[in-house]
């Protein structure tokens, strides 16, 4: 065991935190992480027995992901980012080493200006929330099918124009974020996410909301603005758990629209809207 700032750690788990020290040029406080974690914690570390098990790091000065973090085999919280820098200037990758990391519960690379992922990645099956937001994604694996415990799944602010169809498998999905991208459409089989709760699809260019949507009964939030359609299905008011909405609605909009939103309204509802001026 050795000593970092007061903690005993096993010597792989030391020299991990001394190496991101270097980088950094600052030390990683210990912090009493509440339970459960999930993620968007403090700067820090958490250790039990000389293991790490949560580390969150965030610092302007990566230029790649530390090859150490791979060693901690105990790690079940990792949160990475290189602070939003200017994407044009980093060549961040994601190490296939990242499959190492089997007991990773929460993997946060949120602001990284990630281009691909490893194959690899999809190998982490203990995997229950996967954030991959504002980085510059132009797909995602098919492989994601493998990850059927995830929970929470942000793909926003990315360069997705196509979804592989396993996504749509993922039966213990509650919240998925997917705004600010350039998908077009969104499949009947979105019917199979029963457990979805909050779905955001905002600043998209969507044209069509299947039916389909409506049998989404779990379903709470529902983000929908800014995206090139407000030929809402009646199916909309199936959504019996539903307890927001959120629109842009066009200046002139359908009496069919306009009922729709009243008849959810009158349910108890909030809908939050904006209206596009002409």
């Amino acid at each position: 065991m050795k000593n970092y700032n007061g903690v005993f750690l096993e010597e792989v788990d030391y020299q991990a935190l001394s190496n991101i020290e270097k980088i950094i040029q600052k030390s990683i406080p210990f912090k009493n992480y509440k339970s459960p974690i999930t993620y968007s914690l403090e700067f820090g570390f958490h250790a039990e027995n000389g293991k790490i098990d949560t580390l969150i790091v965030f610092n302007k000065k990566f230029k790649k992901f530390p090859s150490s973090i791979f060693g901690l085999d105990n790690l079940r919280v990792l949160e990475f980012s290189c602070e939003n820098q200017s994407f044009n200037d980093l060549n961040i990758e994601l190490p296939e080493e990242i499959s190492r990391l089997k007991k990773l519960k929460t993997l946060n690379l949120n602001h990284n200006g990630l281009k691909n992922l490893p194959e690899s990645l999809y190998e982490l099956t203990s995997l229950e929330y996967l954030l991959l937001e504002a980085n510059s994604l132009t797909k995602i694996s098919d492989n994601i099918g493998n990850l059927k415990n995830l929970k929470t799944l942000h793909l926003g602010v990315n360069h997705l124009k196509n979804l592989p169809d396993s996504l749509w498998e993922l039966k213990n999905l509650e919240e998925f974020y997917l705004g600010t991208n350039n998908i077009k459409g969104i499949p009947k089989k979105i019917e199979n996410l029963q457990s979805l709760k909050y779905l955001s699809l905002k600043d998209n260019p969507i044209s069509f909301i299947p039916e389909e949507i409506g049998k989404l009964t779990s379903l709470e939030c529902l983000d929908l603005e800014a995206i090139h359609t407000t030929n809402f299905p009646e199916t909309f008011l199936n959504l019996r758990n539903l307890r927001e909405l959120q629109v842009l609605l066009e200046y002139r909009i359908s009496q069919k629209v306009k009922n729709l939103l009243k008849k959810l309204k009158d349910r108890g509802v909030v809908i939050y809207y904006k209206v596009k001026s002409k």
